[in-house]
């Protein structure tokens, strides 16, 4: 394993998940969700989805190690917070990705390249001149 933050997490969502149990099997949603969430909140993500979602402590150590999985309502919440769009990015990039995500990813590359060349030639680069 890493000895990065997110390898370290990665590692004890995966040591806890013989403890999450669906019908006999490791729930792969608890821990993708477990997963997504430290991957954008980092050591934070319990403190996260309390201030998100108003979720009690104990409930977001469950989500975030993989115990549970949150309802809808709280992946909303978590989606309309702050850095939803960090969580959102997070989520889809682990397991597989629907084609739909990998287009707008790839859009969202070209229309950052454009701005960089249009943000050049028109003097806008780096030094904020207009």
């Amino acid at each position: 394993m890493q000895g990065t933050i997110s390898g370290r997490a990665d590692y004890a969502i995966d040591n806890n998940a013989r403890y999450c149990r669906e019908a006999g099997t490791i729930s792969d949603v608890n821990v993708r969700f477990a997963r997504a969430a430290r991957d954008a909140f980092g050591f934070k993500a319990q403190m996260a989805i309390t201030q998100y979602c108003g979720c009690p402590t104990r409930t977001a150590y469950n989500y975030t190690s993989a115990h549970s999985h949150p309802s809808e309502p709280v992946i909303g919440a978590l989606l309309d917070g702050d850095e939803g769009e960090k969580f959102f990015f997070s989520y889809m990039r682990l397991g597989r990705q629907p084609q739909w995500f990998r287009r707008v990813e790839r859009a969202l590359e070209i229309l950052t390249a454009i701005e960089g060349v249009t943000n050049v030639t028109t003097g806008m680069h780096d030094s904020g001149r207009r």
